[in-house]
């Protein structure tokens, strides 16, 4: 017969001897045996069969069941406003009258903490009208005072946070005015510009709307930024294509930095359908034109880097803004500048050979040549004294009046015989004089060499 113990194992175990009637169970002490009946003829009667016992086996070891985790804490939204922060718990979620009364205080803290106790179902017309009535107020308040704290810009980029300001033009467009005030204080006085342009450039990226406030923090940046300010940058470029497009770009600060980011992009892109299309994503038309003017200034100032030189004429092509003299006017006078060795050199040298045979086209561009101030003279003073010599060579053969003027112009400055209003016009005089006597070259006649000479002694 087999005995179990309760709800654990089940054991085999002798028989006691035979009592007058079988009882349920048999009492071993401390834990009692309940029988499991067994088939007679498995047993055979009482009197034959011959009770044995089993060995408990081991007991299984003992599971310790771990108490179950609290439940996590429900996550409730939570806004600091005023440098105060509360998370609500369930039971004192507000109702629609508690957020008006809090309105009726402009109790911003408490409101923006509990506006999203209404459910998301029921955040009607009332509510959204509500949280940016809230809002716009709150921005108005700070507007007000005299000196913003950055405290006031967290709380401000808290509330962008919620997707319903984030569409309010009032609220995003005062948010900006009061990040200026807040700047344009901590500039002055703060002594590290370096943290307040940083600051300045996140708190703008964050939501870069107003244009106006963009033009003025652009000027600090300008003011307070790196070496090489390419942080002001930042703030002029969407100006391009803004609602004060025309106002930004008539503004000489902003057209110096992007006319140099559009001689920056001249020169990177080589594929010209590829730039103009840059480009007409980049600016309106109507600052094209107010830009084109300094484009075209830069094609013939004497202080204007050859690869700044050339990525004007290049913008200047691309929208079809010189004629057939402005074109030849600039190739000739890249090579007397002293030419890279790009495509608009190979143009310039084939040019020039052209004029070489035709008198009257030559002496309308020398016109044009000689009305520049200072006369383009950068070649006479290149270092390569071989380059140098091989392309005055070339010039001269197709072009000595040229040289004939640079001379004479030269010797009248030289000699005070004639005055000049904007100071030297021939800035590489000596080194001209000096490397064409040097050479024993003709580009020069026998008697100016001499009067040079007679003005140098003296």
């Amino acid at each position: 017969m087999l005995l179990q113990i309760p709800g654990t194992h089940t054991l085999a175990a002798p028989l006691p001897a035979a009592p007058s009637s079988t009882p349920e169970s048999i009492d071993f002490g401390e834990t009692n045996y309940d029988f499991i009946e067994v088939a007679p003829e498995i047993m055979g009667t009482a009197e034959s069969a011959t009770p044995s016992f089993t060995p408990a086996p081991s007991p299984l070891p003992t599971l310790t069941l771990l108490p179950s985790p609290e439940p996590l804490p429900p996550i409730v939204p939570t806004i600091t406003v005023n440098n105060t922060t509360v998370v609500n718990p369930p039971s004192t979620l507000y109702l629609f009258k508690d957020l008006d009364y809090l309105l009726q205080e402009k109790n911003y803290s408490e409101f923006f903490k509990h506006a999203n106790d209404i459910r998301p179902a029921e955040r009607d017309l009332q509510w959204k009208s509500m949280v940016n009535t809230m809002a716009e107020s709150f921005v108005y308040d700070q507007k007000k005072k005299k000196l913003v704290t950055f405290a006031t810009l967290k709380e401000l980029d808290q509330l962008l946070e919620w997707p319903l300001l984030k569409e309010n033009l009032f609220f995003i467009r005062g948010r900006s005015q009061i990040g200026l005030s807040y700047f344009e204080n901590c500039f002055q006085a703060n002594a590290s510009k370096a943290l307040c342009l940083s600051q300045m450039i996140a708190f703008w990226q964050e939501h870069p709307y107003d244009p106006d406030v963009a033009l003025k923090m652009g000027k600090l940046a300008h003011l307070y930024g790196t070496p090489e300010n390419k942080e002001a940058l930042l703030f002029f470029d969407p100006l391009l294509r803004s609602e004060i497009a025309d106002k930004a770009c008539r503004d000489p600060l902003v057209r110096k930095y992007s006319l140099n980011s559009l001689y920056q992009m001249a020169e990177s892109l080589s594929d010209d359908r590829a730039l103009l299309k840059k480009l007409k994503a980049k600016l309106l038309p109507e600052c094209w034109q107010e830009m084109k003017g300094e484009v075209k200034a830069a094609l013939y100032l004497e202080t204007t880097a050859l690869n700044k030189r050339q990525a004007a004429y290049r913008l200047l092509s691309l929208y079809g803004e010189l004629d057939s003299r402005e074109r030849e006017l600039f190739l000739v006078s890249y090579m007397l500048y002293g030419p890279l060795n790009d495509s608009s050199f190979n143009l310039a040298w084939n040019l020039t050979r052209e004029l070489g045979k035709k008198y009257s086209k030559r002496e309308k561009l020398l016109f044009s040549l000689e009305k520049l101030d200072p006369l383009p003279d950068g070649l006479f003073s290149l270092l390569n004294q071989k380059r140098k010599e091989v392309i005055i060579d070339h010039l001269f053969s197709n072009i000595p009046e040229y040289f004939e003027h640079y001379s004479r112009t030269c010797l009248s400055y030289l000699s005070g015989g004639q005055k000049f209003p904007r100071g030297n016009p021939t800035p590489a005089c000596h080194d001209f004089f000096k490397f064409t006597i040097s050479q024993n070259k003709d580009w020069v006649s026998k008697e100016l060499k001499q009067k040079y000479q007679e003005i140098v002694r003296r």
